[in-house]
């Protein structure tokens, strides 16, 4: 699914299988907000097929580093909180398969500025993000 939709990024284990989908956040939420957007709903629709019959799903919400760290947490548990109840309300996973951990901005794949300290847009873009993991001891 990741190679037909541009804002899906796979990624995976050293056995080549896939561990976790990346969903960019910019496409599912407005900037500060945790409210799904109408435009999130063809690529959620896309992963929700890649999930049917999982075990167990972890959602992982990350967000940029602007605003206060407390905020940015929150902010990314009420993010996954959205996802997971469209999952559940949409699909057949249940609500005890699906977890929602919010990680705000502790965890980033890219820097939030620059080596100068000046602001980096593309570089806080990629840390909105949503992450999909499979547990290994998933089905």
């Amino acid at each position: 699914i990741a190679a037909s939709d541009p804002n899906l990024e796979v990624t995976t284990n050293e056995e080549g299988e896939v561990d976790a989908m990346v969903m960019l956040s910019d496409v599912l939420f407005s900037f500060g907000d945790a409210s799904l957007e109408e435009t999130a709903l063809t690529t959620l629709r896309g992963v929700a097929e890649k999930l049917d019959g999982v075990a167990s799903l972890e959602i992982t919400g990350h967000t940029d580093a602007i605003g206060d760290a407390d905020f940015n947490l929150a902010l990314g548990q009420r993010r996954d909180d959205a996802v997971r109840d469209w999952l559940v309300a949409n699909t057949d996973l249940t609500a005890e398969v699906v977890t929602a951990r919010g990680v705000g901005e502790t965890d980033p794949i890219a820097p939030n500025v620059t080596e100068t300290g000046a602001d980096n847009p593309d570089g806080r873009a990629q840390n909105r993000r949503v992450e999909f993991t499979l547990p290994e001891d998933a089905g």
